[in-house]
């Protein structure tokens, strides 16, 4: 074998451990890369699933306890009842003074005003009742938004925020960080305009679902339950001029609840009943801010039909009522 010959095995000897050495580092990175999805996959998944079992926890305690409270609810209030016929005897036996008695009771009703008042009672519990399971929807639905506020501070953490693992961004402006399936926010997140974050909470399809917290800055904010981006369900809303804690139907104030008037122009300060789109419709319980209190029908958001008016120091008035007019019985 030449002298050059020699050579030439030599070189390309050399050019192929260098290819080897080429080869075996693209494996290796190649290797890496597959490791390190593999992992992030893995955080992904096992921070989905801590979520996932955070959620569930926390709605079977819910659940829980709203059932207690509900129960706990019927069973003190079937024990007043209990107690109001044995206590008024005693009182009678006692004193057997007139002027113990209720005013509305000493009252020579008719009829109809009997009934309005028993149906008044009747809705004022039952709109009681409902407060109850609201105030535990809203605390279930604080601890979803906060959930969701982790949630997406997770993926910003991971540096995932542009990606389309985790943003996602809507015509109308807002942007989307958290939980997505398929191309669309699906789980827990969060939505922000320019300014703020507007909601946190549960998500389905691109729409608000489920348990949530939304606030619209200086305005109104409400928590609760939500369908198809409209609140519905249990929650409470609150604005510059009222709090109501209740029922919601497709975005309106409608069913049982109870209404807080937070401004000075309204002439009453609480109503506890029936609703229908923000207004008080059916029987209920108003109270005034001078006092006085209403038991009765509503329509309109004002006193329409049978019902009674106590005033401090004046004589329960009973009979038709039309607004502020009353025809006496």
């Amino acid at each position: 074998m030449s002298a050059q010959d020699s050579g030439n095995d030599s070189d390309y000897d050399r050019a192929r451990a260098r290819g080897e050495v080429v080869t075996t580092f693209y494996r290796l990175l190649t290797s890496g890369l597959i490791m390190f999805k593999a992992a992030f996959d893995a955080v992904g998944n096992l921070l989905k699933a801590i979520g996932d079992g955070i959620e569930r926890g926390s709605r079977l305690i819910g659940d829980l306890a709203l059932k207690v409270v509900e129960e706990a609810f019927l069973f003190c209030r079937d024990w007043l009842r209990s107690l109001r016929p044995r206590r008024k005897v005693r009182q009678t036996q006692l004193t057997q003074d007139p002027s113990d008695a209720n005013p509305i009771q000493a009252l020579p009703l008719i009829p109809e005003v009997s009934f309005a008042l028993r149906q008044a009672e009747g809705d004022e519990e039952t709109a009681k009742l409902f407060e109850l399971k609201a105030q535990i929807k809203i605390s279930e639905a604080r601890q979803v938004a906060k959930l969701a506020e982790d949630r997406a501070r997770s993926y910003q953490a991971l540096q995932l925020d542009n990606s389309a693992v985790s943003a996602l961004y809507f015509p109308s402006g807002l942007r989307y960080s958290g939980d997505l399936h398929d191309g669309q926010a699906d789980g827990h997140g969060i939505l922000q305009d320019q300014n703020s974050t507007i909601f946190r909470g549960q998500l389905s399809g691109n729409k608000i679902n489920g348990l949530g917290h939304y606030s619209k800055a200086g305005q109104k904010s409400y928590e609760g339950q939500f369908s198809q981006n409209e609140y519905h369900g249990l929650g409470q809303l609150r604005t510059k001029e009222y709090q109501f804690i209740g029922q919601f139907a497709y975005g309106k104030i409608v069913g049982f609840g109870v209404l807080f008037h937070l401004g000075t122009a309204s002439e009453w300060v609480k109503h506890v009943g029936q609703f229908m789109n923000a207004e008080a419709d059916g029987y209920g319980i108003r109270i005034y801010r001078d006092g006085q209190i209403h038991r009765g029908e509503f329509r309109k958001d004002e006193p329409h039909g049978y019902g009674v008016r106590e005033s401090e120091g004046a004589a329960p008035r009973a009979g038709r009522w039309n607004g502020e007019y009353c025809e006496e019985f």
